[in-house]
């Protein structure tokens, strides 16, 4: 389905909304000034862009993406949408203020909150319930929070001094960074250690800074820069941006930080930067603080990041204002078909998505190789989704791949221990007639006994929408032209009166855009439409997030890239099967 077929479709909802439409067929309109669908559009793509097409999550700003991308920013003066980020600061803070029973280490989602409206020349609408908040979790010894204590007392220490607090905190705060530096000091016997320690060194010299102290009138503070010195030659030992922001950060702030060391660390970022333009801590994709420490790197040796760096934060600003936080962590195979065919239906160019999804699929190829299958259900599962994906231009299978997934499929069906739900027996019936896999006799009738003891006399299959079609479409798949009008008719009464369809005939506690999209399926596998297209084009109209992507439920917060593929799938099908 093309980008037009869906904006057809879209186009086509607004004239039922505006009176111009009433039937129950829907005739073939387009209305190419409706600019609202384009905008879900173009933002349901950018939620595609952030997620490298192996998920879909609606841009809904989080605070830890702001303040970090916020802050990267914020180092070379570019400064996105503020008056849309402070609207949601302020209600991101507001939260904080009222929620009564904040996790003692939680002073961090202040510090977040707190830091951001600084950099957009701003202070939180309840600063003094804030501070108070702060306040209860400063220990007797002059620090905050528990765990990693010297973390969360930078992070209270300035968020306090962002919201106007200067009052006698400082006095014990003072003497605690003084002794951890002390501590420090006397602990270490190389420059190896420096760097293995350079996340505390870091915080303290922040701290002292912030507190007025200097830390060059203690007798320890000759034996920590003699060390240091020594991280100059010994830099490349470090292995992450954290290190390297440490290091670059105590080299510059006592002077050590010359030209050779900034050539080596300059090598260092540009072999860090990633495909998609971020930097990260722990993955291959781009991520908020490890791109965040980049731009600090960048900015402590004199140098500017790549556009590419700059264009991967501002995609991640929501049209809510903020930023959002991308998520890849539940990526698989069949989320990222679902992820492809959206892409797809809305007009990416194949290569935009195929750079990101066809890693991931050699990954997986390269895992199942010779691995045991432990499960033919979740095998049978992945193989059509990776057909799925292939057929939609995310991947290329080469031979040696048909060859391997064909093994694979024939070996799960020899097992026949997949024969227990429908959907498995359906995708595995698919699967077989896109391998010119025939499965035997024995095997076709264990399938068909398993549909047929589940049909009923009102033409369902297990008296469940889901069941009556997977049953009519895995017949299908094995040949048989199955097309029983009392079965179309029980379809079609599990409509709602609101257009979508239910699990049931009547139980509208259960209607979603997965049951809609199965009926609609149904339906056009035995050449009939819902009772009322119409209605069905309103509900769908309701699924759209404004943020990008369909949700499960008119108006739901469930919403990534199965709701989407599921609604999407239910516009092109009946663009094939009513818009004739």
């Amino acid at each position: 389905m093309t980008l037009r077929n869906i904006l057809l479709i879209l186009a086509v909802i607004a004239l039922i909304f505006s009176g111009c439409l009433t039937n129950n067929v829907v005739k073939k309109q387009y209305n190419a000034e409706f600019v609202g669908n384009k905008t879900w559009v173009n933002n349901t793509i950018k939620a595609l862009k952030v997620c490298r097409f192996l998920t879909l999550k609606p841009l809904k700003p989080s605070l830890y993406a702001t303040y970090h991308y916020l802050s990267a920013l914020s180092l070379f003066n570019r400064i996105p949408d503020v008056e849309k980020t402070l609207k949601y600061l302020q209600e991101e803070n507001s939260k904080l203020f009222e929620e009564p029973n904040l996790p003692l280490n939680e002073i961090v989602k202040i510090y977040y909150g707190v830091e951001s409206m600084r950099i957009l020349n701003s202070t939180p609408a309840h600063k003094n319930e804030l501070i108070l908040k702060i306040l209860q979790r400063k220990n007797s010894d002059g620090s905050s929070g528990s765990g990693n204590k010297l973390a969360y007392t930078y992070y209270a220490v300035k968020s306090l001094i962002d919201l106007g607090y200067h009052n006698n905190f400082r006095k014990k705060t003072k003497q605690y960074v003084l002794n951890q530096f002390n501590s420090l000091v006397n602990n270490i016997s190389c420059s190896q250690d420096i760097i293995n320690k350079s996340n505390e060194f870091y915080l303290i010299f922040k701290l002292s800074k912030l507190l007025d102290i200097n830390l060059r009138e203690l007798p320890t503070y000759q034996k920590f820069v003699s060390y240091l010195n020594g991280t100059k030659e010994d830099i490349k030992r470090c292995q992450t941006l954290m290190c390297y922001r440490n290091i670059a950060y105590l080299l510059r702030v006592n002077g050590m930080l010359d030209k050779n060391i900034q050539k080596d660390i300059l090598n260092f970022l540009n072999k860090s930067l990633l495909s998609d333009g971020g930097y990260s801590l722990f993955s291959d994709y781009g991520e908020p603080h490890g791109t965040h420490l980049a731009f600090e790197i960048y900015k402590l040796i004199g140098a500017v990041p790549p556009k590419s760096a700059f264009d991967f934060i501002r995609f991640h600003e929501s049209p809510l204002g903020g930023f959002a936080l991308d998520s890849n962590i539940r990526a698989s195979l069949c989320s990222i078909a679902s992820s492809v065919y959206i892409a797809k239906s809305l007009g990416v160019p194949a290569k935009e998505y195929r750079k990101f999804v066809e890693p991931y699929i050699r990954k997986y190829l390269q895992s199942t190789n010779y691995g045991k299958i432990e499960s033919c259900t979740a095998m049978v599962a992945d193989m059509d989704c990776l057909f799925e994906v292939a057929k939609n231009g995310g991947c290329r299978l080469s031979s040696k791949d048909i060859k391997h997934i064909r093994e694979t499929v024939i070996e799960c069906l020899n097992k026949t221990n997949w024969i227990q739900d429908l959907m498995s027996i359906y995708k595995m019936v698919r699967l077989c007639n896109r391998l010119n896999i025939t499965p035997d006799k024995s095997t076709k009738d264990l399938i068909i006994q398993k549909i047929l003891s589940i049909q009923k006399a009102d033409g369902s299959f297990g008296e469940r929408l889901d069941y009556t079609v997977y049953s009519v479409l895995t017949l299908r798949e094995l040949g048989y032209r199955y097309n029983n009008p009392k079965t179309v008719e029980f379809i079609r009464n599990c409509q709602l009166p609101d257009g979508g369809f239910s699990f049931r005939m009547g139980d509208q506690a259960t209607a979603n855009i997965y049951s809609t999209y199965l009926a609609v399926k149904g339906l056009y596998a035995m050449n009939s439409t819902p009772k009322n297209v119409t209605s069905l084009l309103n509900w769908l109209k309701k699924c759209e997030c404004p943020l990008g992507g369909m949700s499960l439920r008119p108006y739901s917060d469930e919403v990534d890239e199965s709701t989407t593929y599921w609604g999407l799938k239910t516009l092109e099908i009946l663009n094939k099967g009513v818009m004739k």
